[in-house]
């Protein structure tokens, strides 16, 4: 689960977007990413299925409706659907029978299942050991962030690797699917940037994937026109 002081994930929660980034929304008004995860679950079906969201999307998880997908994947997507349609009070009076309230349990607990590596690869070792132990300034993990976030329609994406290899970056839409591959390629490690114009894109939510060799970092986008 978690290895910082927010919550279930091994990445500080604002590697999915900046601190003051809405929660799936682009009214300002609404709660952060931040304020979300700071707000107890308890009792709260839809900050119970938040928590565990964030925590899947930092583990690397990406949403997955294709008819291959991984339960966790196809559990992110419905997720995804949820969190479009429903806010806090939405759900905060619905009745423990309520299908609603059930299918936020429901999903909850299967990415929970995720997050604790019940299901799905293991995801959540800090360790480097294998790892050759990198040179003065190199980076010891897989690292991800853009600027500007939210954005339109130009964002620069800077990355770092701990060791050369074989390293994707693809942008992922809220469905799963894969709109933008910015790289893909045999890298060296070191800290590089790339970007990604999202002209034509919807506005919305985006992630962006890296992975190189096992290691996996997700960063959520706001793409606001």
């Amino acid at each position: 689960m978690t290895h910082n002081m927010y919550g279930p994930a091994k990445y500080e929660p604002w590697a999915l977007a900046d601190e003051d980034a809405p929660f799936f929304s682009d009214d300002p008004e609404d709660l952060t990413w931040i304020q979300v995860l700071k707000t107890s679950p308890r009792g709260n079906a839809y900050y119970n299925l938040s928590f565990q969201y964030i925590a899947a999307v930092l583990n690397g998880l990406v949403p997955d409706n294709s008819a291959g997908a991984s339960v966790q994947g196809k559990a992110l997507y419905d997720a995804n659907g949820l969190f479009e349609t429903y806010k806090p009070s939405d759900i905060a009076g619905r009745k423990g029978s309520d299908p609603i309230r059930k299918e936020f349990i429901r999903l909850a607990g299967i990415l929970s299942d995720y997050n604790t590596g019940e299901i799905g690869p293991g995801h959540c070792d800090d360790s480097v050991d294998g790892l050759a132990k990198p040179a003065a300034g190199q980076p010891v993990a897989v690292e991800l962030s853009n600027s500007p976030n939210p954005f339109n329609p130009n964002t620069t994406i800077t990355f770092s690797i701990p060791e050369s290899g074989h390293t994707t970056i693809k942008i992922y839409n809220s469905l799963g699917t894969v709109v933008a591959t910015l790289v893909d390629k045999s890298v060296s490690a070191g800290k590089f940037s790339v970007d990604w114009n999202a002209k034509g894109m919807a506005s919305g939510i985006y992630f962006c994937r890296i992975q190189s060799g096992s290691n996996v970092a997700v960063r959520k986008l706001m793409l606001l026109k």
